[in-house]
C-alpha cells in the first residue's frame, strides 16, 4: 500500500523503510520542471559582482561621453581664442616689418644727403617710434647742411651746387628737400649774376685804362658798360640762414 508523501511503505515483511514517491516529490517542490528552471536564476556572487561591473562600466560610459561633450563644448571658444591670438600675431608682426621698412628708408635716405653733401652737413639726427615689440624704430631724420654764400660769386656758384647736389641725392626727395634745393639754386643764380656784372665791370675798366694810355678820352671809346643787373650788387648778400635742414619723415 502506498500513501501520497513520503511516508511509509509496508514491505511483505511488516517492517517499516522510508521512500520516495513521485507523486509526494511534486507535492513537496524537492523536484521542478524544466520550464520552471529555465524561469528562474539562483544567486551566485559572481554573476552579481559582473553585473555590478557592466553597471559601472555603463556608467563610466554615460560620464566618459559626458566629458567628450563638455571638452567639445569648451574647446570651441579655445579654438576662437587661439584664431584671435593669430590674427593678432599676423598684425603686430605686420606692423614690425613697416617700422623696419620705413627705418631702413630713412637710413638711406639720410646716409645719401651726407654722401654728397661732405663737409657741408651736420650730424645726422633721428626721431624713433616704440614698435609693438617694444622695440625703437627710426621713423625721421633729419641733417642740416650750410647754405651761406662763398667769399666770391664763383665760390658761392660751387657751394649751392654742392648744396643742390646733396638735397637732391636721394631717390625720393623730400619736399624740405626740394625747398632747400630751390634756395640753393636761387643763390647760385644771384652768384651768377654777380659775377658777370663783375666780368663787365672789369672790361670797362680796362678798356678806359687803355684808351687813357693812347690819349683817348672816355666819351670818345666805343665800349658800352652794361648796365648792372636789377637786383645785384657787387657784394654777396649773406644768408638768412647759415644751416638748413635735409630732412626725411616717414
Amino acid at each position: 500500500m502506498r500513501e501520497s508523501g513520503v511516508g511509509v511503505v509496508n514491505s511483505g515483511a511488516g517492517r517499516p523503510t522510508w521512500g520516495y514517491s513521485e507523486q509526494s516529490g511534486r507535492q513537496l517542490g524537492v523536484q521542478q520542471s524544466v520550464s520552471g528552471a529555465a524561469e528562474f536564476t539562483p544567486y551566485s556572487p559572481s554573476l552579481q559582482k559582473s553585473g555590478g561591473d557592466v553597471a559601472v562600466t555603463a556608467k563610466d560610459g554615460k560620464e566618459s561621453r559626458s566629458g567628450s561633450s563638455e571638452k567639445s563644448s569648451t574647446s570651441a571658444p579655445l579654438a576662437t581664442a587661439g584664431g584671435s591670438d593669430q590674427e593678432q600675431d599676423a598684425q603686430v608682426q605686420a606692423e614690425i616689418a613697416r617700422l623696419k621698412s620705413i627705418e631702413a628708408k630713412v637710413k638711406a635716405h639720410e646716409a645719401a644727403h651726407k654722401s654728397a653733401g661732405g663737409t657741408m652737413t651736420g650730424p645726422v639726427s633721428y626721431t624713433y617710434t616704440r614698435g609693438p615689440d617694444g622695440r625703437s624704430y627710426v621713423t625721421g631724420g633729419e641733417v642740416p647742411i650750410e647754405v651761406s654764400p662763398g667769399k666770391t660769386p664763383q665760390e658761392t656758384i660751387s657751394r649751392m651746387q654742392q648744396v643742390i647736389r646733396a638735397a637732391l641725392a636721394p631717390a625720393d626727395p623730400s619736399p624740405q628737400d626740394r625747398a632747400v634745393a630751390a634756395q640753393a639754386s636761387t643763390q647760385q643764380q644771384q652768384a651768377r649774376q654777380e659775377a658777370a656784372a663783375a666780368a663787365a665791370t672789369g672790361t670797362e675798366e680796362s678798356s678806359t685804362a687803355a684808351d687813357a694810355s693812347s690819349g683817348t678820352s672816355p666819351e670818345s671809346s666805343s665800349t658800352i658798360s652794361s648796365p648792372a643787373m636789377p637786383g645785384t650788387s657787387s657784394k654777396t648778400p649773406a644768408a638768412a640762414e647759415v644751416f638748413q635742414p635735409l630732412s626725411f619723415y616717414a
